[in-house]
């Protein structure tokens, strides 16, 4: 159970962050949709949507590909120029 102290707290915490308590909320998100725990309604969504929800992994990954080579060539020319 969670105390009152506690909630007031974390409330805190996010107002006083609310860049990193929406970075850690989308991270947390994108996780649960690549690897939903079993018996999660994640878990439940991704087998109703079947074939669908690997089409969307699939989009996902090279999406994440294109970013990390974006990212890749960037920081290799900021060393290569700063």
């Amino acid at each position: 159970m969670t105390t009152d102290a506690q909630k007031r707290a974390s409330r805190a915490y996010r107002k006083r962050n609310p860049d990193a308590t929406g970075y850690q909320s989308l991270r947390r998100g994108a996780r649960n949709f690549v690897a939903p725990k079993p018996g999660s309604k994640a878990a439940r969504y991704a087998e109703w949507a079947g074939d669908q929800y690997r089409q969307d992994l699939e989009e996902l990954r090279k999406l994440i590909d294109e970013e990390l080579t974006r990212s890749s060539k960037k920081e290799q020319w900021l060393k290569d120029n700063l």
